[in-house]
């Protein structure tokens, strides 16, 4: 693939330059492979595809031809170095020989944009394809992008730039990777082709990367002083060498698309945050107000409190003046010294239906399955707080907007690492202990929530959980200190949405409380979340028959609805319910 996690790739372009020369080709792809570039690119021509006889070009592209087997000599060359080989090809032909060889990818030149068959026949290759757009029109660029996709392209990044022999810095028009980006979606590129000599030549790059380019195409020559096919914009070896040196640097700039701090940025946040500490001695039962507290570093190495999270609370003990104000010496409401948040873990991918909690239960009023689960936990006074753990990726920004609209935290994390997730959410908020259902499942058991608080903590208990109750009615009750140890001690299956499996697979290591479902609700034969376009039904039903204004559905109102419609319970009970518990 061409886009990598927290690295730019750097394609080393040879174009024409090897001059029809199966010499000259094998000493740049060793000036590549010493570079250490990820790949290296030539031209690759059968002069008929490209061009008829009585073209201007056309005898240079016949004398740039090479054998079938020398070009699978440089394709293995570039493996045996550690790097990948792509072409530039200009007809089905080419391509087919260059696959049977072992080819890892290609670029469609702009001048091929419009040429349907190729480009059918690239998208079907299974290999990653970069389409040049230099010259090219927004029509064209969308006609071939659903070209492409149509025909289910492994990989597609749009590839910014044009040769002027060479390009002026003025007319390079960075600006264009972002409108790229924006208008379709796609990871970009840029294709470097200013004056191999000119004083930005190492830098011009460099800005694309802060334009969002993910990969990066620059021309090589073995002496440019030859001023052989191409050198106009080409690097001699060295300078090449050289400028995947400043890149590789570049790219540890960047760090992660995350909040989360990188260990000296949390080092120096440790030396420079101010605690939260009594402004003066505060006898216990204190009700803490505004004036009791102030802000000052001290040498505590103690989480940072929130000042919302502290006034109004009740001193559980004596405080000195300038004394760290700790949560477990702190009682809030309803008695409980532990912060509960909730920490709703949010993507669109799903195989069986695409972005869950953003359908819609109410399609007249336009409330998604998402809205209402945030609507009935702000309205929880259990939950001290809701953050929001959302997936990488693009796709999943309108979970941002969700997030940014309604004043809540969110964290951007791994896809597949659910856990981790949830766990930076839960240091997001200063959590003690985790709230946890899946944003598939609108229709929680919120009733249960204050008796399983106060069995929580009075067992002392890792995780809490009630048994018996409808398919999706489940939460789960997880200290965030057991959310780390399973997360430090577990494989990748347990850190996958089955966020709690390594807790319940070693009872030995945890204390593991589970609560029966009161007798009227222990129906775990009825199905309300929501995974399968039946479920959807089903919940849009529930929700158009049993909502009303200012209060939130019960899970005896939805027991009894689907006892008094059978034909709604039988749309999706042929679902396997599993155990019923959201880890499995």
């Amino acid at each position: 693939m061409f886009v990598q996690h927290g690295k730019t790739t750097i394609i080393c372009e040879v174009a024409q330059t090897y001059e029809g020369s199966f010499d000259i080709a094998r000493r740049l792809v060793q000036a590549a492979v010493n570079a250490k570039a990820d790949a290296v690119k030539f031209q690759i021509f059968k002069a008929d595809e490209l061009a008829t006889k009585d073209y201007k070009h056309y005898k240079l592209f016949k004398s740039l031809e090479l054998p079938p087997e020398q070009w699978g000599q440089l394709i293995q060359q570039a493996h045996d170095g550690g790097i990948n080989m792509v072409a530039d090809v200009f007809g089905i032909e080419s391509a087919e020989m260059l696959l049977a060889r072992g080819i890892d990818g290609f670029k469609i030149h702009a001048t091929d944009i419009k040429n349907t068959p190729l480009l059918e026949f690239l998208a079907r290759s299974g290999k990653p394809l970069l389409l040049s757009v230099g010259g090219s029109q927004k029509e064209e660029i969308e006609k071939a992008v659903a070209i492409l996709k149509k025909h289910n392209a492994a990989e597609i990044v749009l590839l910014h730039g044009f040769q002027s022999y060479p390009t002026l810095v003025s007319d390079t028009n960075l600006n264009k990777l972002k409108i790229l980006r924006r208008t379709f979606g796609l990871s970009v590129g840029f294709a470097d082709h200013i004056d191999g000599d000119h004083r930005l030549r190492y830098d011009l790059s460099a800005m694309a990367m802060g334009m969002g380019a993910s990969v990066l195409e620059k021309h090589i020559t073995l002496e440019r002083a030859l001023k052989m096919e191409d050198y106009e914009s080409a690097l001699n070896p060295s300078d090449f060498k050289e400028f995947v040196e400043r890149i590789r640097e570049l790219d540890a700039t960047f760090g992660e698309k995350t909040f989360s701090l990188q260990e000296p940025e949390a080092v120096y946040r440790k030396t420079i945050q101010k605690h939260i500490v009594a402004a003066r001695d505060l006898p216990a039962k204190t009700q803490i107000s505004e004036t009791d507290i102030v802000m000052k570093r001290t040498a505590e190495d103690y989480p940072f409190q929130e000042r919302g999270d502290i006034i109004g609370a009740v001193l559980a003990k004596d405080f000195k003046k300038d004394e760290v104000i700790r949560t477990e010496n702190i009682l809030r409401a309803g008695g409980r010294g532990k912060k509960v948040v909730c920490a709703l873990a949010c993507r669109v991918q799903s195989t069986r239906l695409y972005g869950k909690p953003l359908q819609l239960l109410d399609t007249e009023n336009a409330v998604s399955i998402l809205d209402y689960m945030l609507d009935h936990l702000a309205a929880t006074p259990q939950i001290n707080e809701t953050v929001l753990a959302i997936s990488e990726g693009e796709e999943n920004t309108p979970f941002i907007d969700v997030a940014k609209k309604r004043g809540l935290s969110y964290v951007v994390g791994d896809q597949k690492d659910v856990l981790g997730r949830l766990i930076s959410a839960g240091k997001e908020a200063r959590a003690d202990i985790i709230f946890r259902v899946t944003s598939e499942s609108p229709f929680m058991h919120m009733d249960g929530l204050e008796e399983a608080l106060k069995k929580h903590a009075e067992n002392g208990a890792s995780l809490t959980v009630f048994e018996g109750l409808p398919e999706g009615a489940y939460f789960e009750l997880i200290n965030l200190g057991d959310l780390k140890k399973a997360h430090k001690n577990g494989e990748d299956r347990h850190r996958s949405e089955l966020c709690t499996l390594y807790i319940n697979e070693h009872p030995e290591k945890f204390k593991i409380q589970t609560l029966p479902a009161p007798k009227n609700l222990k129906r775990p034969d009825i199905r309300i979340t929501i995974d399968w376009p039946e479920d959807l039904i089903v919940a849009r039903e529930l929700y158009k028959a049993l909502k009303k204004p200012g209060q939130f559905i019960k899970i005896n109102e939805i027991i009894r609805h689907m006892d008094a419609h059978p034909e709604l319970h039988r749309l999706n009970s042929w679902i396997d319910a599993g155990t019923g518990r959201i880890w499995k």
